[in-house]
């Protein structure tokens, strides 16, 4: 071989090298460029993963609490149960009371109507009938011994004198829920 030959056959391998090596850098950028790609997914990844595992462990928890509840319920359900029964049964209560209290007053009223179309006085305050017994002993040994049986009950009271003081009773009771009533109503407005 000539020199020639040589040198440019040499020349041809520093081609050669040189382009293989500008194809090798060009590797390098790409392998460095997936390699920052990489770590910015993995750090993704890292914070994705710390998220998760804290759902996971709140999930973990929420169905721990859920199963302790569900447990706790499946023994309480009939004590459960057994306080809305009687929570039922005070209300239907309060409900008859309600009604049968209403039912009272409506049959007071009307008597105590009835007795002023009537032209009778109304009936006497309980306070009234205590002094009116007082001062008429004699007159209501006589009464008592008139009486007949219908008008005692089996303790021996006047059937009339129970009525009287239990409506009396009665119309006190609202006196007092309305005046309660009006006070308060009175405390709400001056509030205002």
């Amino acid at each position: 071989e000539t020199i020639e030959q040589t040198e440019k056959r040499l020349k041809q391998n520093l081609m050669n090298l040189k382009s293989n090596h500008e194809n090798h850098k060009k590797e390098l950028q790409e392998i460095i460029q997936r390699l920052s790609n990489s770590s910015e997914v993995i750090v993704d990844y890292d914070t994705t993963l710390g998220n998760l595992n804290k759902k996971y462990l709140f999930f973990q928890k929420a169905r721990d609490f859920i199963l302790d509840l569900l447990d706790f319920l499946d023994t309480k359900i009939i004590e459960i149960n057994e306080i809305l029964e009687k929570n039922r049964n005070v209300r239907q209560r309060r409900r008859r009371y309600q009604k049968r209290a209403i039912s009272l007053r409506i049959c007071d009223e009307f008597e105590e109507l009835g007795a002023l179309l009537a032209g009778a006085q109304p009936p006497k305050v309980e306070s009234e009938v205590k002094k009116n017994n007082e001062s008429d002993s004699e007159s209501e040994e006589e009464d008592k011994n008139k009486k007949n049986e219908s008008d005692v009950d089996e303790f021996g009271r006047d059937k009339k004198y129970v009525e009287k003081t239990q409506r009396q009773q009665r119309r006190d009771e609202r006196k007092l829920r309305k005046q309660k009533k009006l006070n308060k109503n009175g405390n709400n407005n001056n509030n205002n």
